[in-house]
């Protein structure tokens, strides 16, 4: 009996696949794109960031690239193939698009600026990485969407073809496991002059300085957003008194803000439970260039079966304006 054209070009398609899954599919890891999600931007522009991230992923040449709608694709020939009588071997296609890595991505517009946050998932143990910057534009983000994408598999560096876990600067610290030390805080330039009535207009844009913190964007309505060091973002919001400015964290505690290489996730989820709120107090600077004040955060120490939260630990602090 003569099969159909097309029945025969899936039958070759199935065989080369189920072939070649026993190697290709030990070598080459499997990354699946999950639908991004957004707030102020369109589906299409959205959509258009999703597959550059993808084809940037494909660049890295260490791994096969899959999405929702490319699985059930073949999932749904596969079926198909199935109900045809074709032999039940063929379900092995599916093994090839199991995913190893899973990357999703998010934007948020908060007020004129673009917050994309990108996390890349290991299915086998759960972990999860994350980076997030901030752009003045959707162009601006498109076009700087590969840097991300590379800063999330860690390839600015290293060349090594898997992923590794961020080592994120984190909070103050010393846990005896590691025999670490607390950090030394920021060295803060003496500056001799000081704006003695600050407006929110003089404190709108995109400052940089805290450790904890990639970059901080203030804006003029008294609020702002941090891309924290961890990935992810902070909301805060600021009030100014006389020559003073206190920013405070204005959302419950993100355990990403006390990951560290020493601080896995269940850790950071009982430091979550325990730390006070982030808060700074700032004056600003006679020619608007620095925030320079005291940062109230946290001291951890102890062991890791006995995780010690000091609520009580300060550090003097500069912020730089690096645009607005």
């Amino acid at each position: 009996m003569k099969l159909p054209v097309g029945f025969t070009r899936l039958i070759i398609f199935l065989i080369i696949m189920v072939t070649t899954a026993g190697v290709f599919a030990q070598v080459v890891p499997v990354v699946r794109i999950n639908t991004f999600s957004g707030e102020g931007i369109s589906q299409a522009e959205l959509y258009t960031l999703e597959r550059l991230v993808a084809s940037h992923i494909v660049e890295l040449r260490s791994f096969r690239v899959t999405d929702d709608s490319g699985r059930a694709l073949v999932l749904s020939e596969v079926l198909n193939t199935l109900a045809l009588g074709v032999d039940n071997s063929v379900i092995a296609t599916e093994n090839l698009l199991l995913a190893d890595y899973i990357v999703s991505g998010s934007v948020l517009k908060a007020g004129e600026m673009y917050v994309v946050s990108l996390s890349n998932t290991r299915v086998s143990s759960g972990e999860t990485l994350m980076v997030s910057d901030t752009y003045n534009s959707v162009n601006d983000m498109i076009l700087r969407s590969r840097i991300l994408t590379r800063n999330l598999f860690q390839r600015q560096d290293s060349g090594s073809s898997d992923v590794e876990t961020v080592q994120s600067p984190g909070v103050n610290q010393a846990l005896t496991r590691s025999g670490d030390q607390l950090p030394e805080v920021e060295e803060v330039q003496a500056v001799v002059n000081y704006n003695i009535r600050p407006e929110a207009a003089d404190l709108v844009g995109t400052w940089r300085g805290d450790r904890n913190l990639e970059s901080v964007r203030l804006f003029i309505n008294g609020t702002g957003v941090a891309v924290m060091s961890a990935g992810g973002t902070l909301r805060l919001k600021y009030t100014i008194k006389g020559e003073w400015i206190e920013i405070v964290q204005n959302q419950v505690n993100d355990p990403r803000l006390y990951r560290t290489e020493n601080i896995d996730h269940p850790l950071a989820l009982q430091i979550a439970k325990q730390a006070r709120a982030f808060r700074w107090e700032f004056r600003l600077s006679e020619d608007g260039s620095s925030l320079i004040g005291i940062k109230h955060g946290v001291a951890i120490s102890g062991t890791v079966s006995a995780i010690q939260v000091d609520n009580t630990y300060t550090s003097e602090i500069q912020w730089l304006k690096t645009g607005r």
